[in-house]
């Protein structure tokens, strides 16, 4: 990667997470809201297994709703835990969104493995990604660390082909973001407009 790649991923990473920050609050509920019935609308997650996700923070897209309906409609909800040794996410099995999870890194909620058991990646058939900027052609910035780049680079590199599907306000989408080699795009983008097929022969 190039020095003027990551200044301008950052340059880029900072102002969206400002401007994300700013949206009204009843804004993103609503937009949240939106983004979660489509997900479940989509016939890629009813016929997806083994459901990947996040638990969202800040100004993030909310994902309780989604995290909870797929438990309820008999999903394997799985969760990642960040492991800052490894420089990794682990993956866990969620039974309880209250009880198995407690707060990591940076705040955010994730699996207590004494609760959890843990699950192959190789069973996930759908993963639900974070970011903090996505392009048209499946381009992600997300928070600097590249856990998920690492997670879903391993899935392909390995054979594995979970179905990733970012999750993203209309304001966090623009025309171009500035790739490495290390970047892996999302097959799909959700946003509260609709659903965009970044790579179209993924979208089954």
């Amino acid at each position: 990667m190039t020095r003027g790649t990551i200044c301008a991923k950052e340059q880029l990473r900072r102002e969206m997470i400002r401007l994300r920050n700013r949206l009204p609050e009843a804004d993103r509920v609503h937009c949240s809201r939106t983004i979660s019935e489509i997900l479940l609308q989509s016939d890629q997650w009813k016929n997806s297994r083994v459901v990947m996700s996040y638990m969202s923070f800040g100004s993030e897209v909310d994902t309780s709703l989604f995290n909870a309906a797929s438990m309820q409609e008999g999903k394997i909800l799985v969760l990642p835990k960040v492991e800052v040794m490894a420089n990794a996410l682990s993956t866990y099995r969620i039974s309880d969104l209250e009880s198995d999870l407690e707060t990591g890194q940076w705040g955010i909620r994730e699996p207590r493995p004494e609760a959890c058991r843990p699950i192959e990646p190789g069973r996930i058939d759908f993963i639900l990604v974070p970011g903090v900027a996505f392009d048209l052609g499946g381009g992600r910035i997300g928070y600097g660390k590249g856990f998920y780049d690492r997670f879903i680079g391993n899935c392909r590199k390995e054979g594995r082909a979970p179905l990733t599907v970012g999750a993203s306000f209309g304001m966090q989408l623009l025309a171009n973001i500035p790739l490495s080699p290390n970047d892996w795009p999302v097959d799909v983008i959700v946003t509260e407009k609709g659903w965009h097929c970044c790579q179209p022969d993924r979208n089954d």
